[in-house]
């Protein structure tokens, strides 16, 4: 996701959210996205548009609308056991310990916020 994704992202700081497995039998689902409104829930980075999926047949990427994605009863959400982001409570989100905070992925070179 990340080879496909961030050298061309333009928006915030690039940001794979993976505090979540979420899955089908045909694909999984990706939240990619800016770190700014993954984590800090800024509007200003808010980006419509379908969900990123790889399909587990043959790897391959696509996109799948929103609306299909929440209304797909096939569709299951697991708590995701080693996640690359970690939730602190309260709202506080931070990346696995020995690995860029966002805080520096920021100032220093508008990096990644999580690790495949």
């Amino acid at each position: 996701m990340r080879r496909e994704f961030e050298p061309t992202w333009q928006l915030g700081t690039f940001c794979l959210d993976d505090r979540r497995i979420v899955e089908n039998d045909r694909f999984w689902v990706f939240t990619i996205g800016a770190w700014e409104w993954i984590v800090e829930v800024d509007l200003d980075y808010a980006i419509p548009g379908p969900g990123v999926v790889v399909y587990k047949t043959d790897g391959r990427i696509g996109w799948v609308h929103t609306v299909d994605l929440a209304s797909d009863d096939t569709i299951r959400s697991r708590p995701n056991p080693n996640p690359t982001l970690l939730e602190h409570g309260a709202g506080e989100v931070s990346e696995t310990p020995g690995r860029t905070t966002p805080t520096q992925a920021r100032t220093a070179s508008r990096s990644r916020c999580s690790q495949p």
